[in-house]
């Protein structure tokens, strides 16, 4: 074999194991690069997930402060329409009972609640009671004592109507009052309705 036969064969040889180096060589970079792909490819997608799941999150933490601030404002006006319906029905039955005051019907009202008392207090006698009335139903006191026997004094305070009975010994108080009838209708007092999840 000639020198230059021995220059190719050797050039030849060398090529090819070149060649075969360099694609060893690319088939370790793709599989490199393959997988440097395969994990940025897992990472973005991953931040991809995280980002959807913070922006719902966020969204039904966002849905939810206005869903709360919706219901509350409900609350609210449904709080202040009872209280507006709550005031017009007990000033419409006070207006019945200052109406009622005025009827004849009223008198016998205040001398069945005397002698009712009476009756409940039965162990005690008619000095030891001590019965009081609005100031609005001076006028009443003639009759009411003459028909029932009993003293009747005013209340210092305003009691809308009806009447009050006191016992010294031991402390017993009797308020059918008007104004203490009104106040535990009030307290009683519920309009149905509300939220759907209360």
């Amino acid at each position: 074999m000639t020198t230059e036969e021995k220059l190719n064969h050797f050039r030849k040889n060398a090529l090819e194991a070149a060649t075969k180096q360099a694609d060893q060589d690319v088939e370790h970079y793709q599989v490199a690069l393959d997988q440097i792909f395969a994990q940025h490819k897992e990472d973005k997608l991953s931040e991809a997930k995280q980002l959807v799941a913070d922006e719902q999150a966020k969204c039904a933490r966002e849905t939810n402060r206005l869903l709360t601030a919706q219901q509350s404002e409900i609350r609210k006006k449904f709080s202040d329409q009872t209280m507006r319906i709550r005031n017009q029905i007990f000033d419409h039955v006070r207006q019945k009972l200052v109406d009622f005051k005025k009827s004849p019907e009223y008198l016998s009202y205040l001398c069945d609640q005397i002698r009712e008392i009476q009756t409940n207090l039965s162990g005690r006698s008619k000095k030891e009671i001590q019965f009081l009335v609005d100031s609005s139903d001076q006028n009443l006191i003639r009759p009411v004592s003459e028909k029932t026997g009993v003293k009747i004094d005013i209340s210092k305070e305003e009691i809308l109507g009806g009447l009050q009975a006191f016992v010294s010994d031991p402390d017993i108080m009797i308020d059918n009052s008007f104004t203490a009838m009104l106040d535990e209708e009030k307290k009683a007092f519920s309009v149905e309705g509300g939220m759907r999840d209360e």
